[in-house]
């Protein structure tokens, strides 16, 4: 497009990435990260003025097109992802600066956080999910443990960033244990699973889907949940530790 005087722009990234995301090549996230690449080089470039701003909507274009790549078996995939999430964090200071921090500062300050970091590529909770969905559409099996511990470090660092969890993050982390850790490593599913559930009934966005992520991944600790709501006098970690010791449990075994 170069050589006719029609230089590609940030619209007609986004409109090639939407393409892209239909496709079912194996390789579509490697594809897309190539494209933004380039992009990205005639931004630093300046060759035109519309690079000035980055298009926060490509990178998620290029996030959902590594979910793609995971879903037809690309190794790497919840990698690459993931690598492309730290990069919007570092390049927005997200890594350094909290948007629980940010929002504290003072009008002169986050002038000069601004002008050091570029604030609208921050990864929100959308940017967070996608990569929680790259993991959880891996479906190479020498992966797949490898991908439940980046999806739990992407939570992590949600957390630590003060980007704040959906429904939607709850739900795909449940289906990760589910999908991703083998029904024999019952203890690690049960652990994850009642690390997320809590906290999605912490933060009251345990909606239908988070339950139906919950039962299909182990209906009975849905049963427990759903039957008695966790306190401080009877949860389901006792449950767990009371099943690892021999002991008889109602809810959990």
């Amino acid at each position: 497009m170069d050589e006719q005087g029609l230089a590609p722009n940030w619209r007609f990234c986004d409109t090639l990435m939407s393409y892209l995301i239909t496709s079912k090549a194996h390789d579509v996230g490697d594809k897309a990260e190539e494209l933004l690449a380039r992009m990205e080089v005639r931004k630093a470039l300046q060759q035109d003025k519309e690079f000035d701003d980055v298009n926060h909507q490509t990178y998620m274009f290029v996030l959902h097109c590594w979910k793609q790549s995971a879903k037809f078996r690309y190794p790497g995939a919840a990698d690459r992802a993931y690598r492309l999430l730290r990069s919007m964090e570092i390049q927005s200071g997200l890594d350094s600066v909290s948007v629980e921090e940010f929002e504290r500062l003072s009008d002169e300050e986050k002038t000069i956080v601004d002008a050091v970091y570029d604030r609208d590529l921050a990864p929100q909770c959308a940017a967070y999910n996608e990569v929680l969905l790259a993991c959880g559409h891996v479906s190479l099996k020498d992966e797949q443990r490898h991908a439940m511990g980046i999806a739990d470090e992407v939570y992590s660092n949600m957390l630590k960033r003060g980007v704040v969890p959906d429904s939607a993050t709850y739900n795909y982390l449940l289906n990760c244990c589910h999908f991703l850790l083998p029904p024999q490593d019952k203890k690690r599913r049960r652990q994850l699973a009642m690390k997320y559930f809590d906290d999605a009934l912490e933060r009251q966005m345990d909606n239908d889907l988070v339950w139906k992520a919950l039962g299909m991944m182990d209906s009975k600790l849905h049963h427990f949940y759903s039957t008695n709501r966790p306190s401080s006098s009877s949860s389901p970690t006792a449950a767990t530790e009371e099943e690892e010791e021999g002991g008889e449990s109602t809810a959990l075994s």
